[in-house]
């Protein structure tokens, strides 16, 4: 009996590499694809079948399985805390939110309380508020009463920049009362992702290795669904932050709906 080729090459892959998505725009067309850093991604394939029995018998044995599904997916965890999957996770959008340095006079506050901060600028549509504000003036809910910087309320650079003043347990302001509040904001923009009820995002996955141990290969699925799933751990001083997708293949008019391309000679 002759023996097996023991000294064939071998496959043996232990995988690193890069992954890529390209977001379908509205035509349903991929024209460019971000690379999505510090990824781990896996894939996975499951055939559906039915058992046929054998009706014609005591024990029913199985006599025929039949295939009749075929499903691929994933998951995608990422640890690079784009603008753009921040959205894909949220089921929204990325916008910019410009601020003008236009004075506020008289914004309502509804209750101060002490031991607490009293946030500015969270008006209808703009839910994070206002950022870098000077000029900060804290009244009575009449006017007729102004308050004192540094003994009724408390303002640090810090507070000033993300639009904030600290209400002290020695302030003379009385805990529930309403005020007003007057404030300049200075002129600046940021990027600002928001929820919404969109439905998941479709794209294309691309995989480029850059194994350790293994043959060059790229992997493209042309259409996955990538759905947002499990948590994110807001803080935590240990692990680096990360959020998941559930990856569903589906097919792309003309593709297959997965190619693993090997290194051209």
């Amino acid at each position: 009996m002759a023996k097996p080729n023991l000294a064939q090459p071998l496959n043996i892959v232990t995988g690193s590499g890069q992954a890529l998505i390209g977001f379908e725009d509205t035509d349903g067309d991929v024209p460019n694809f971000g690379y999505v850093a510090q990824s781990q991604l896996t894939l996975n394939t499951e055939a559906g079948t039915s058992d046929i029995p054998d009706d014609d018998t005591p024990s029913a044995e199985n006599i025929l399985t039949i295939q009749n599904a075929t499903t691929r997916g994933g998951t995608l965890t990422i640890k690079d805390w784009t603008d753009e999957m921040k959205a894909a996770y949220v089921l929204g959008t990325v916008s910019t939110v410009t601020q003008a340095a236009v004075p506020v006079v008289d914004e309502p506050v509804k209750a101060f309380k002490k031991g607490a901060y009293v946030y500015f600028g969270h008006t209808n549509g703009n839910g994070g508020g206002v950022r870098d504000i000077s000029a900060v003036t804290l009244t009575n809910d009449t006017g007729a009463t102004t308050y004192v910087l540094n003994t009724d309320y408390e303002m640090s650079a810090e507070d000033l920049k993300l639009g904030r003043a600290w209400i002290p347990l020695t302030s003379t302001i009385v805990d529930g009362s309403a005020g007003l509040a007057d404030y300049t904001p200075a002129a600046n923009s940021r990027t600002r992702v928001t929820s919404g009820a969109l439905p998941a995002r479709s794209a294309w996955l691309k995989f480029q290795s850059d194994y350790s141990n293994g043959d060059f290969e790229t992997i493209d699925a042309p259409k996955i669904k990538l759905i947002p799933t499990g948590e994110i751990t807001l803080k935590d001083r240990e692990n680096p932050r990360a959020m998941q997708f559930q990856i569903k293949l589906e097919t792309r008019t003309g593709y297959e709906q997965l190619y693993i391309d090997g290194e051209a000679a």
